[in-house]
C-alpha cells in the first residue's frame, strides 16, 4: 500500500505493478489496455467537444503513460516524460525523458528520446529549465557506472551541441527523501527550488529550499499546514513571479484519485499560503491529475491526466480563460476596476490601475457609468486598456497581467457600452489633499479620459484629460508635471499635488508614459488621495545644505554635480556644481522636504544620500565617491534601495538609486556584478535568508526588465551572516539592513 500510495503522486498504480511486479505486468497490460483506451478516448472526446481540455496529440501521447511536462522559457520545447514505454533506454520499467519541438504552426512535433547521458534504465525526468534554456535540472543523482541510483537533483548544461554528465547539487541527505524519485520545480534563477519529500509511511508533502551564496542548499523547509495534508502533496509549479503555486493533492478533497490546486503565498516565509482552490472540472477528474504548469504568457496551461481512475496519464492543453478558478476575484492577487469615459444612469463609483512596459494609468472617480472590473492574474501578459468611442458597458472584463521582467506583446482591451448617453452633468472628482481638502466639481462627460501619449525626453508626460468647471464644447485642459503637479512617482504613479495651484491638483483620470526606466510593484497600493510631497511656498523656511565632493581612495576633491530630488514624488528641485580646487559645494532649499542627494562625476559610481530638511539653518553633507572599479572584488553599497517591512517589494524611493545601477552596468556592458541582501539579526536566521535572498533578487529582476543580461546578474542572499555593525541597537540594525554588489567580471 505504502508502494501504491507514492506512485500515485508521481504516475499510475498501473506503473506501480510494471515496476515491482515485471513479470506479471506484461499480461496484466494486454488483458486491459484495450478497455483503458475505449475509457480514455470516450473521455477525450467528451472533454474536447466541451471545447476545454484538448489531449496534445499523437505526437506527443501514446497509449502508455505521458507525465512530467515542463517547458522552455521560450515556449519552444517540451520535455516530458513516458512510463512503460517500449522504447524506453530502461523499457517499460523505466521512465525516460522526451523532447518536442513547436512547429511554425504552433503544433508539436513527433517527440524524440533525449538519449544518454540524461536516460539511463532507471527513472528520469526533467524538474526545472534554466531562463536560457541551456540549463535542465534532473531528478536523481547519476552515477556513470550504475546509473540514477539515489534520490537527489542533479543539474545538465547544453554546451557544443549536447548535455552534459548530470552533476549532483542536491544529496539525498540534504532532501531527507525516502522515495527513489521526486516532483519539484524552482524559479527561472534556479535559486529557489520546491521539491516534495516522501517520508517513511509513504506520505508526500512539499518543501522549498533556497541556494546559498557558496552554492549550497539550504535545509528544506515545510511550506506549512495550509498546503500539505496527511495525504499526499506533489507536482509544484510555481508562477513567474514565484506567489502562485499549483499543486497535486489528494488531501484537500476534490472530484477524483489527486487534483490540481492554486494557492498565494502571503509572505516571504514560504509558510503562510492562502485557502488552496480546487482548479475545477474543466481541468479535474475522477482520475489522477497533477503537473499544471503555465506557458510564458500565461495563456495556455498543460497538465497530465487521467481521466478515469484506472486510466493511463496524457498531457492536456488548455486556455487559461476556461478555467474559472484562474478568473474568479476571489482568487486573483488582485482585483481592480477600470476607469472609462461616459456617464449613466446609475451612477457608481470604480477606480483603475494599470502599467505596462509602454503606458501606465492611475486613477479614482465617482458618479461614472457602470462598474466594470479588470481582474489582474500574475504570471500573465502585461495589458493596456483605451477607451470605446462612447461609454462603459456594465461588464465583467478579464485582463491578464504579469510582473516585469517576464513581460510579453501588450494585449489592447476595448471598453464596450452598452448604455445611451444624457446630457452632460458635472461630476465630484477626488482630488490630492490641499489645505482645505475640498473636492473639485469637473465636467467630464465629454472628456477624452484615457489618451494614451508617448513621451522621447525622458521624464514622464502627462496625456489625461479633464474638462473644467463650465468649459464645454470639447475644451480640455492638460495637466503636467511641474505645472499643476510636483511630479509623477513612475514606481507608484502617485500624483503630488502643488500646493500653489490647488484647483488644478487632480488624482482622478490621468495616464502617464511610464517610459522606459519603469517598474511594476507586484502588489500596487489601492488607488486613494495621497497627502502633498511639498509644503506650501515659504522663503523663511529654507534649509542650507553644504559638504564636500572627494575621492574615496585618494581623500582628493572633485568636481561633480550635485541634484536635489523631493522624495518620494522623485522631481528634481535643484543642482549644483562642486568646486573643482576644495570639492565644496553649498545650496539653499525648502526646509521641511526629504531629498534625495544624486553626486555625478564622470569617472566615479554615482553615491546618493537622504537628507531630512527640517526647518534647521544648516545641513551637512559630504560624499566619498568610489572610482569605478579597476579590479574584481570592489564591493558597492547601494544606498536609498527601500522595501517594505517583512517583504521584498521595492518601495518607489528605491526607483533613482535602481535607474542609476542601471546606467552604470549599461555604460559598463562586460561587466558582470553579484548582487548581495543583508539583514539585521532580529527574525529567525532561516528567515532573514530567505527574505535577503528574494530582495537581491528584487533588485536583479528590476535590472532584467529594463534590458540587462540574466547571465551578467547573480543574486545572494547572506541573512544575518555578514554584519557590519552592532545589532543592538537601532542605527546598528539600519546599517546591517543593506543591499551590496560586487564586480565579478570586468
Amino acid at each position: 500500500m505504502q508502494l501504491l500510495q507514492f506512485d500515485n503522486i508521481f504516475g499510475k498504480n498501473m506503473y506501480t505493478v510494471s515496476n515491482y511486479f515485471p513479470n506479471i505486468a506484461p499480461m496484466i497490460n494486454r488483458l486491459l489496455r484495450f478497455s483503458l483506451f475505449i475509457l480514455l478516448v470516450t473521455s477525450t472526446l467528451k472533454v474536447s467537444a466541451q471545447g476545454v481540455a484538448t489531449p496534445l496529440g499523437p505526437q506527443i501521447n501514446t497509449e502508455y503513460e505521458e507525465l512530467a511536462p515542463k517547458l522552455s522559457p521560450d515556449d519552444q520545447r517540451m520535455y516530458f516524460v513516458r512510463g512503460q514505454y517500449p522504447q524506453n533506454i530502461g523499457g517499460r520499467v523505466a521512465q525516460d525523458i522526451w523532447v518536442s519541438k513547436r512547429l511554425a504552426d504552433g503544433s508539436w512535433s513527433t517527440a524524440k528520446n533525449i538519449g544518454a547521458p540524461l536516460n539511463n534504465k532507471l527513472h528520469n525526468s526533467v524538474g526545472a529549465i534554466g531562463q536560457d534554456g541551456k540549463e535542465l535540472l534532473l531528478t536523481n543523482v547519476y552515477s556513470k557506472l550504475k546509473g540514477a541510483e539515489t534520490p537527489g537533483i542533479s543539474r545538465s548544461v547544453f554546451k557544443n551541441g549536447k548535455w552534459s554528465f548530470p552533476e549532483e547539487i542536491i544529496s539525498s541527505e540534504t532532501i531527507g527523501n525516502k522515495a527513489n524519485s521526486i516532483s519539484f520545480c524552482a524559479d527561472l534563477e534556479l535559486s529557489n527550488l520546491v521539491f516534495t519529500i516522501v517520508d517513511e509511511y509513504g506520505a508526500a508533502d512539499l518543501f522549498v529550499s533556497f541556494r546559498t551564496a557558496a552554492g549550497a542548499w539550504t535545509t528544506p523547509i515545510t511550506l506549512g499546514p495550509e498546503i500539505n495534508t496527511p495525504r499526499f502533496e506533489t507536482s509544484p509549479f510555481l508562477s513567474r513571479d514565484g506567489k502562485t503555486l499549483f499543486f497535486a493533492s489528494n488531501g484537500h478533497g476534490g472530484e477524483g484519485d489527486a487534483d490540481i490546486f492554486m494557492s498565494q503565498r502571503l509572505d516571504e516565509t514560504w509558510q503562510k499560503w492562502s485557502k488552496p482552490v480546487n482548479l475545477g472540472p474543466n481541468v479535474n477528474t475522477a482520475g489522477f491529475d497533477a503537473h499544471f504548469i503555465l506557458n510564458s504568457s500565461g495563456e495556455t496551461a498543460y497538465f497530465v491526466s487521467g481521466p478515469s481512475p484506472d486510466a493511463l496519464s496524457d498531457i492536456y492543453s488548455i486556455a487559461t480563460a476556461n478555467i474559472p478558478a484562474l478568473n474568479a476575484p476571489e482568487n486573483m492577487p488582485d482585483t481592480l476596476h477600470v476607469l472609462a469615459k461616459g456617464h449613466s444612469p446609475t451612477p457608481i463609483s470604480m477606480d483603475a490601475f494599470g502599467i505596462s512596459d509602454k503606458q501606465g494609468a492611475f486613477a479614482s472617480a465617482k458618479s461614472l457609468n457602470g462598474q466594470g472590473k479588470i481582474l489582474i492574474r500574475k504570471s500573465e501578459p502585461i495589458f493596456v486598456y483605451q477607451p470605446a468611442a462612447d461609454f462603459f458597458g456594465i461588464e465583467l472584463l478579464e485582463v491578464t497581467m504579469c510582473d516585469p521582467p517576464h513581460s510579453d506583446a501588450c494585449k489592447t482591451v476595448i471598453v464596450q457600452a452598452n448604455v445611451e448617453p444624457k446630457a452632460p452633468p458635472t461630476y465630484t472628482i477626488l482630488q490630492a489633499r490641499t489645505p482645505k481638502n475640498t473636492p473639485t466639481k469637473l465636467d467630464i462627460a465629454n472628456a477624452s479620459i484615457i489618451d494614451v501619449t508617448r513621451s522621447n525626453k525622458g521624464r514622464p508626460k502627462m496625456a489625461g484629460r479633464i474638462a473644467k468647471n463650465n468649459e464645454t464644447g470639447g475644451e480640455h485642459i492638460f495637466f503636467r508635471p511641474g505645472n499643476d503637479f510636483v511630479g509623477i512617482d513612475s514606481i507608484s504613479l502617485y500624483l503630488h499635488c502643488n500646493k500653489p495651484r490647488p484647483a488644478d491638483c487632480i488624482l482622478a483620470k490621468v495616464i502617464i508614459e511610464v517610459y522606459e526606466d519603469a517598474i511594476a510593484i507586484a502588489e500596487p497600493d489601492p488607488v486613494q488621495p495621497v497627502q502633498d510631497s511639498l509644503p506650501a511656498a515659504n522663503p523663511a523656511a529654507d534649509v542650507l545644505i553644504s559638504g564636500k565632493v572627494t575621492d574615496e581612495k585618494s581623500g582628493n576633491p572633485l568636481a561633480a554635480t550635485l541634484t536635489f530630488y523631493a522624495q518620494p514624488s522623485n522631481q528634481e528641485l535643484g543642482r549644483v556644481k562642486s568646486d573643482p580646487k576644495t570639492g565644496a559645494f553649498a545650496l539653499r532649499l525648502p526646509a521641511g522636504v526629504q531629498y534625495s542627494i544624486l553626486a555625478k562625476e564622470k569617472y566615479h559610481f554615482d553615491r546618493s544620500s537622504l537628507v531630512a530638511a527640517s526647518a534647521q539653518d544648516e545641513v551637512q553633507r559630504n560624499f566619498m565617491l568610489t572610482p569605478l572599479p579597476t579590479e574584481v572584488g570592489t564591493v558597492f553599497r547601494l544606498d536609498n534601495i527601500y522595501f517594505d517591512t517583512g517583504k521584498a517589494t521595492l518601495k518607489p524611493a528605491s526607483k533613482a538609486e535602481l535607474a542609476r545601477l542601471y546606467k552604470f552596468l549599461k555604460a559598463n556592458p562586460t561587466v558582470r556584478i553579484q548582487i548581495s541582501g543583508h539583514t539585521d539579526a532580529l527574525s529567525d536566521a532561516d528567515h532573514n535568508l530567505a527574505l535577503s535572498n528574494s530582495r537581491a533578487h528584487a533588485v536583479a529582476n528590476y535590472l532584467k526588465y529594463r534590458g540587462v543580461m540574466g547571465t551578467r546578474l547573480d543574486a545572494i542572499g547572506y541573512g544575518e551572516e555578514k554584519a557590519i555593525a552592532t545589532n543592538d541597537t537601532e542605527e546598528g540594525r539600519a546599517l546591517n539592513r543593506r543591499v551590496e554588489f560586487v564586480i565579478t567580471q570586468k
